[in-house]
């Protein structure tokens, strides 16, 4: 249940962020500030990154496609492109640049 609350409240809080502004300088920044990682300095929210691209996926409405490409972004046959094997950040800013506008 405590999962369950923690994906909830980081996918109202992306659909919030993004309701408005989609560009890609406004994304990625607060997108990695979510990651659990990428990030040392600060504390995370204690999304693991298969959770984390279920609510990147919900939130943003991507494809199928792109949301296998986060949920195995560590296989490189989700990966056309090769960009992003292994490195979480790195796959999430390429995919979500599509959507940003």
């Amino acid at each position: 249940m405590r999962g369950i609350k923690k994906t909830n409240y980081a996918k109202q809080f992306i659909k919030l962020l993004f309701k408005s502004n989609r560009s890609i300088d406004f994304t990625y920044p607060i997108l990695r500030l979510l990651l659990p990682s990428d990030d040392r300095d600060r504390g995370n929210y204690g999304l693991k990154e298969k959770n984390m691209s279920k609510v990147i996926a919900d939130s943003l409405n991507i494809t199928n496609e792109d949301y296998l490409r986060l949920h195995h972004y560590k296989n490189p046959s989700f990966h056309k492109t090769g960009v992003g094997i292994g490195d979480f950040s790195l796959c999430v800013y390429d995919v979500v640049k599509n959507y940003c506008h």
